[in-house]
């Protein structure tokens, strides 16, 4: 079926619709409103070069598309979304996704970026990869010879009560909190162990503000490292249960992280204090065309 197409900014309300319908059983997501259309979503692609089309055939089936260029790195594309009703109109839009990156001189395509993502802290919490429930998108990258990048574990721990701080007991080290910011969506920082001026081991946190409110419970989100010389001296744990306080005292009641399946030492690691498993596994996609 021939697939026609506008730009996201002809039709807002269509755009959202569309959006919001494929994300409906999506984790961690907001409704997509026209607030977000105005004061998120246009900036952003005004100020980057991007590509944000509505796709539609006579059937009634649509979906939408954006991919966008880094201003400060033209070696690769992000592709931000791929939303549509069926395989085939998936496969379309990212066909015109492909040939868009192509005609900006652009070689490799990735369908995750946590730096450059307008909808950071609207939908997967930090995270704008295809999620496991939306077939559609992942047919369409197999179709497309796309290369499966990442295979995401979602892990999630609940918080009952006042999280207990994990001291290794270690001396000459320093613990400290740096980079602590706040805006609309979130608030954010990280600890980090040092010694001799030299992070040990570092955890970020994300306060989601508007996730939070829109589904009615505190959700937090980390993320972890520590120098592959130091594990198993605790500061990995250290640093984790700090954030696990910080975000019980922002008001969290739910952390939620994304680590690579095949990190089984990190997995363990964060069974060890207690995470679970989410039920829905999320993907990233590259390709070199």
């Amino acid at each position: 079926m021939q697939m026609q197409y506008i730009h996201a900014n002809e039709d807002w309300s269509r755009f959202l619709d569309i959006c919001n319908r494929n994300l409906m059983f999506a984790p961690y997501t907001v409704k997509f409103t026209q607030h977000h259309a105005e004061s998120i979503f246009a900036p952003f692609m005004q100020s980057h070069e991007s590509l944000c089309l509505i796709g539609y055939d006579t059937n009634g089936k649509e979906g939408v598309v954006h991919i966008s260029i880094p201003s400060d790195d033209r070696d690769f594309a992000v592709l931000h979304l791929l939303l549509a009703d069926t395989n085939n109109a998936a496969q379309s839009l990212l066909k015109k996704a492909e040939d868009w990156a192509a005609e900006h001189d652009i070689s490799l395509i990735r369908s995750h970026h946590l730096k450059l993502n307008p909808y950071h802290c609207l939908m997967y919490g930090t995270e704008s990869y295809c999620w496991g429930g939306l077939y559609t998108a992942r047919n369409a990258f197999t179709r497309q010879g796309w290369d499966l990048e990442f295979d995401i574990v979602n892990m999630y721990l609940d918080l009952h009560h006042l999280p207990d701080i994990y001291d290794p007991g270690i001396a000459d080290t320093d613990l400290i909190e740096v980079d602590i910011e706040e805006d609309a969506l979130s608030i954010s920082g990280k600890f980090r162990v040092m010694r001799d001026g030299t992070a040990l081991a570092s955890s970020g946190y994300i306060f989601h503000k508007e996730i939070s409110a829109f589904l009615g419970k505190g959700i937090g989100q980390l993320w972890i490292f520590s120098n592959n010389e130091i594990h198993g001296q605790g500061f990995g744990r250290q640093v984790i249960t700090e954030v696990h306080r910080k975000l019980f005292d922002l008001g969290a009641h739910r952390i939620i992280l994304a680590t690579n399946n095949a990190f089984f030492r990190a997995i363990k690691f964060y069974q060890n204090l207690g995470y679970e498993h989410e039920l829905i596994h999320a993907y990233t996609y590259m390709k070199e065309l």
